[in-house]
């Protein structure tokens, strides 16, 4: 599954510290939001064996997509 928005995007290098808990990209006077939110999903993902990738250029929108798999993982 993806997601696509045509918002003020990111610098791709920046990907990896969109996922972490609290993890801003921009100034919090700039944008709202706790920076949590992308940090629970994958989290979820995670949990289900899945993960999240991101890509995006600034001024140019994100591509959130998620990766599940089709069985869970054995524990």
């Amino acid at each position: 599954m993806s997601v696509t928005d045509n918002g003020i995007g990111f610098n791709q290098a920046d990907a990896d510290k969109m996922f972490t808990i609290f993890g801003r990209l921009h100034p919090r006077e700039a944008y709202r939001g706790s920076g949590t939110g992308r940090t629970i999903c994958q989290k979820i993902a995670n949990a289900h064996g899945g993960y999240i990738s991101a890509e995006g250029a600034p001024g140019k929108g994100a591509t959130f997509r998620c990766f599940l798999p089709l069985e869970q993982p054995a524990e």
